[in-house]
């Protein structure tokens, strides 16, 4: 869930150019239903959202035992401590390098025992 449709676009084409199953929302309400609804092994989610925010997503998504990372223009601003208090994975700056993005995707994944 991305709130920048240019941004959005980018992550879907480079994710599922590595082998990534994608679904995009435009925006928090639509995720939380979709959470309810199907199933995913990871969400990656903007922590402003129009319809709602990524921290109702990120709690929506930890009901269901899933691995969250969020992306944010304050990331870098939250240590490790912070990030966990907010019950997401990870948080990562915006914009940030497609190879950091996949590795951060691996690493939730393997550590919620979906990865490899």
């Amino acid at each position: 869930m991305e709130d920048h449709l240019r941004l959005a676009t980018l992550r879907r084409t480079a994710l599922s150019d590595h082998g990534y199953d994608i679904v995009c929302v435009a925006d928090g309400e639509e995720a939380c239903r979709l959470l309810r609804r199907k199933r995913f092994d990871l969400v990656l989610a903007n922590a402003k959202l129009p319809k709602g925010s990524g921290w109702e997503v990120a709690t929506a998504a930890k009901k269901k035992n899933l691995p969250v990372i969020l992306t944010s223009g304050w990331a870098d601003q939250m240590s490790p401590e912070e990030t966990a208090c907010l019950s997401v994975d990870f948080v990562i700056p915006k914009p940030c390098s497609t190879d950091h993005l996949l590795a951060i995707i691996r690493n939730a994944l393997k550590k919620s025992g979906r990865g490899e």
